[in-house]
């Protein structure tokens, strides 16, 4: 990372005005957030890139970006992307108009992206880089992250032709007039994204808990959030095939995860 690029997308210290893009980005994305739908989708991607190239190694940088909700934002996406929504009992009473059902490769993309971004706000790279972290995990919604897991999972099983599009669709369709996509043949590409993104959330989910000097399970509690056989599957599994490497020497800032 350009460590001086990056502080100039903070602060222009030469310029009589300042503009912090930072925290106008972070802005952005918390409003893309709230109306995401098959058409910003793109954007929303751009946003949270911008995001990680900002926020990576930087500490001032990630501490504007959570004071512009950057949490909630992800929070937001990875509950539109990956949580099925309920169908209220009367939609039109209320004017439920739900988005467009968005492409299985680009939930992946976005969603991968997202989780990619939580991790980087949760570096160790400062000496307050622990209060940080707790305040991202007073704000952030691990059934969301969950949801996520297992979605990404259902998605890569079952190389695009999920249940989960189908159940999704049937959902929607039931109260909503919009057209759907129909099951998609994902790359090899995106399969590999997704399987990552797996690993990376439970990561993620794991550093959380080192902050908070807690255990992961005793801080994520899988069971009690998915009474379901699944959940403990996929948690078992992920367990299994993340391995930490642990040096006793000091000056080590982070445990490194190897899918």
């Amino acid at each position: 990372q350009n460590s001086n690029m990056q502080e100039v997308f903070r602060e222009q210290e030469f310029y009589f005005s300042n503009v912090n893009i930072v925290a106008e980005i972070s802005v952005l994305l918390h409003t893309l957030s709230e109306h995401l739908n098959s058409k910003n989708m793109k954007i929303t991607q751009k946003a949270i890139q911008a995001l990680i190239e900002m926020c990576a190694g930087n500490y001032k940088n990630q501490e504007w970006a959570f004071k512009g909700q950057i949490v909630e934002s992800i929070n937001t996406i990875l509950r539109h992307l990956f949580v099925v929504p309920s169908a209220p009992e009367n939609p039109q009473a209320h004017g439920t108009q739900l988005p467009h059902l968005i492409a299985q490769e680009s939930c992946i993309l976005v969603g991968a992206s997202a989780i990619e971004l939580l991790e980087i706000m949760l570096e160790e790279t400062h000496e307050k880089s622990q209060s940080l972290a707790q305040g991202i995990s007073d704000d952030l919604d691990v059934r969301a992250i969950l949801s996520a897991m297992l979605k990404l999972d259902e998605m890569s099983e079952h190389k695009g032709t999920s249940m989960w599009s189908t159940l999704v669709a049937t959902c929607r369709n039931m109260f909503t007039k919009h057209h759907f996509l129909p099951d998609e043949k994902l790359s090899d590409e995106h399969l590999k994204i997704a399987r990552s993104c797996i690993y990376r959330a439970y990561h993620v989910l794991k550093k959380i808990a080192d902050y908070c000097n807690v255990t992961v399970d005793d801080y994520v509690k899988p069971t009690s959030h998915f009474e379901m056989d699944r959940m403990k599957t996929l948690w078992e599994h992920v367990q299994k095939k993340v391995k930490y490497q642990k040096k006793e020497e000091k000056g080590i800032p982070t445990r490194v995860y190897f899918p």
